[in-house]
């Protein structure tokens, strides 16, 4: 009788240990199917030089800036923004967002920009792999705010600087022309070859920029 009883408190505590350490099948599928952040930060950063790189109104670059907006929405969530948020374009970085001191830790995507930026807007702590190596402690002034179109043109977002368009420009070893229109308004071209080019324009404020929609156009009493 004693016997019986020490074999099922053995049996009854095997069992406990193994439902409580087993997994569900959703819980296993669900880690193994997670990216590594260092991969997705690397992606990020392709699919934001495809959106910014690619014509404004090709499908293909309209999906690259949709795709960079769906992941870095989930790094932010895994932790690590694109920051700090008051440094320029040139020295902002992946980083965890709780490391971010320039702002209230407040996480900033490429909604963007952006995030910042539709152009490069991205910011946001897992501790995972390589966290040390991905987060670098920096400092910069306060950038200035520049709005710009999205490819559709159904919106506005924040973007990069027109400084930082040209340096781009000039990395392809072309040449960038600039226009300075009313309000502040800047515009800068890249030629395309064939007497075709690709137009750039930043807005200083918000309003101006959602001023400038093609859904915003005034049209004439006359036409009604």
């Amino acid at each position: 009788m004693q016997m019986s009883a020490i074999k099922y408190t053995v049996i009854l505590t095997a069992a406990l240990t193994v439902a409580c350490t087993q997994k569900t099948p959703n819980e296993s599928s669900s880690k193994a199917a997670q990216q590594p952040i260092e991969a997705l930060l690397s992606e990020i950063d392709t699919l934001n030089d495809l959106c910014r790189g690619g014509s404004g109104s090709t499908p293909k670059t309209s999906q690259a800036c949709e795709k960079r907006d769906d992941k870095s929405l989930e790094a932010e969530k895994r932790g690590w923004c694109w920051g700090p948020q008051a440094a320029i374009g040139a020295n902002q970085h992946w980083m965890r967002c709780s490391d971010d001191k320039t702002t209230e830790n407040a996480p900033a995507t490429f909604r963007d920009a952006a995030a910042s930026s539709g152009t490069s807007g991205r910011s946001t702590a897992m501790p995972e792999t390589g966290d040390s190596q991905l987060a670098v402690q920096a400092t910069a002034p306060a950038k200035r705010q520049w709005f710009g179109r999205n490819p559709s043109k159904s919106s506005c977002l924040e973007v990069d600087s027109p400084a930082e368009k040209i340096r781009e420009i000039q990395s392809f070893g072309q040449y960038a022309t600039t226009n300075d229109l009313a309000g502040g308004v800047i515009e800068v071209e890249r030629p395309l070859g064939g007497g075709r080019a690709e137009v750039w324009t930043f807005f200083p404020t918000m309003a101006q920029c959602m001023a400038s929609l093609p859904r915003n156009q005034g049209i004439n009493s006359r036409y009604e």
